[in-house]
């Protein structure tokens, strides 16, 4: 399957067939890929970058200040927040300690 060339067609595209995992929302595990993992993996490690900007700010008194990138991903605006969330949950519940 291709990706969307246009912007419109962005906008089009149901999220949550990119669920990452079988497991809430998702019945099957998609087919295994090694560059998808590698591209999740280098995801994950970006919004754990972005989600931790507070642990790189000095304390102030100041707790109002909201993370932007946060913000976002949380925003009912985001359509693409349920999909990456619900992906998050069924990768760390299928997760296998003794044999991945």
């Amino acid at each position: 399957k291709g990706g969307p060339d246009t912007a419109e067609d962005i906008q089009s595209i149901d999220s949550c067939e990119y669920i990452w995992e079988a497991g809430v929302g998702f019945a099957q595990s998609p087919p295994l890929n090694y560059i998808h993992d590698l591209n999740r993996t280098e995801l994950l490690k970006l919004l754990l970058t972005c989600f931790s900007e507070a642990m790189y700010l000095p304390p102030s008194s100041e707790n109002n200040i909201l993370n932007p990138w946060v913000t976002f991903f949380c925003s009912t605006d985001n359509r693409h927040a349920l999909p990456l969330f619900t992906s998050l949950l069924n990768v760390v519940c299928a997760y296998d300690p003794v044999g991945y």
